[in-house]
């Protein structure tokens, strides 16, 4: 198993663990603060069509798990997680949830906080590496 703890300069108060061969596959789970909402993406950083993990909301002090899905052990994925502004109105909020995988480009500049970009490489022996890319 690796895990990204909080870290101001990465994931915010976001945690992600990344589980190889549970029963039901891999498993990505994410854990979220209590202060923000968050909608996270992970990619394959050489081809962005292998989404390993998308969900895109996340309420504040909750979690999400994706089961079943494929961790790139020895290849660089690119993490982004983008923190929601307070006060977001319902209806907002309910789109953002029905935007499916790929909600990244459908997010207007009023919806947005911060966004967080890291490439993160997970070697099979439990060992990684993470660069942040861009913090906006």
């Amino acid at each position: 198993m690796a895990h990204l703890a909080p870290d101001p300069n990465i994931l915010g108060n976001t945690e992600m663990f990344f589980i190889p061969e549970t029963i039901q596959g891999s498993a990505i789970w994410i854990i979220n603060g209590p202060s923000a909402n968050v909608g996270v993406d992970i990619r394959d950083k050489s081809n962005s069509a292998f989404i390993y993990y998308a969900d895109s909301y996340i309420g504040a002090g909750s979690n999400s798990a994706q089961t079943g899905t494929q961790i790139p052990w020895n290849r660089w994925m690119r993490v982004r997680l983008v923190v929601y502004k307070s006060g977001l109105s319902g209806a907002i909020v309910n789109f953002i949830q029905f935007l499916g995988l790929d909600f990244f480009d459908s997010l207007e500049d009023y919806m947005i906080e911060q966004i967080y970009e890291n490439d993160v490489f997970l070697s099979s022996d439990g060992i990684y590496k993470t660069i942040p890319v861009t913090y906006k």
